[in-house]
């Protein structure tokens, strides 16, 4: 009997997971698809996606607007998810995720600091300043957890102290110098501007490699789950396989936030 009932909250737990996660999905999903009949009806999806007629701006629309920022979205979606999975299970903290461990921050103002006094650097070295700058923040939090064993709690504040920090000194050059940092300040507010199909093609390459690395690396995550100590023992690395594996995760959720519409 008593067994029973830790298994019963188990399937419990899982069906409420399964119905938070599906919900939201599936509401996306019909929202997507009305969007869709909107402009375009179903039949006329698959010829307006793979033989568009220019003379028609509604698969005009369909072919180079909606599609494509549909595509942007899963795909960034899988990206971030995924670096969220990894962050969470290397550093064993529910709560770590991109946002709270520094590494937004850390890119956002790297590329404030790169367009007011390097301007030249992000002509075709946009992404990879923001992941310099994301790389050094995490590595910032990590120090700063350190002396704290890593704990979830550590970790957390340490992240939210760099966030804040990298956030006000971010506010603060992009107020004083509003001219220069206009256009900053809307490409890191997001932009739905997604015509045609170069965001796809720069996210896809990247969100791929990051996933077939992630996949290659599954045995290493596995054995961490075992304890550090008992992966020591089996000839692995614990810290080099975090490091690695943050690496991953930080490249992951850049490629994801930072694409510059087209």
């Amino acid at each position: 009997m008593a067994i029973d009932q830790p298994i019963s909250a188990e399937r419990s737990g899982l069906w409420k997971l399964i119905l938070l996660v599906a919900i939201p999905a599936i509401t996306a999903m019909a929202l997507t698809v009305a969007g869709a009949e909107r402009l375009l009806p179903p039949a006329s999806w698959w010829s307006a996606l793979v033989d568009t007629d220019n003379a028609k701006s509604q698969e005009l629309l369909f072919r180079h607007a909606f599609m494509p920022r549909v595509a942007v979205s899963i795909l960034a979606g899988l990206g971030l998810g995924l670096s969220g999975i990894l962050i969470q299970h290397l550093l064993r903290n529910p709560l770590a995720e991109p946002a709270t461990i520094g590494t937004n921050a850390g890119a956002g103002l790297a590329l404030t600091i790169a367009t007011l006094y390097a301007p030249v650097a992000l002509e075709n070295g946009r992404g990879v300043i923001a992941l310099l700058g994301g790389a050094l923040t995490t590595f910032l939090v990590f120090l700063l957890a350190q002396r704290r064993q890593f704990s979830p709690v550590a970790v957390i504040v340490s992240g939210l102290v760099v966030s804040l920090t990298c956030g006000s000194a971010s506010a603060l050059l992009m107020a004083i110098n509003r001219e220069y940092t206009e256009e900053l300040f809307i490409w890191q507010s997001g932009s739905l501007i997604q015509n045609g199909d170069a965001v796809i093609r720069a996210l896809l390459p990247q969100v791929t490699i990051c996933s077939v690395l992630t996949f290659m690396f599954l045995r290493p995550l596995r054995l961490l789950e075992a304890g550090d100590e008992s992966a020591g023992s089996l000839g692995m690395r614990p810290a080099a396989i975090r490091l690695i594996g943050l690496s991953i995760a930080v490249a992951i959720a850049h490629s994801s936030l930072r694409q510059p519409a087209s």
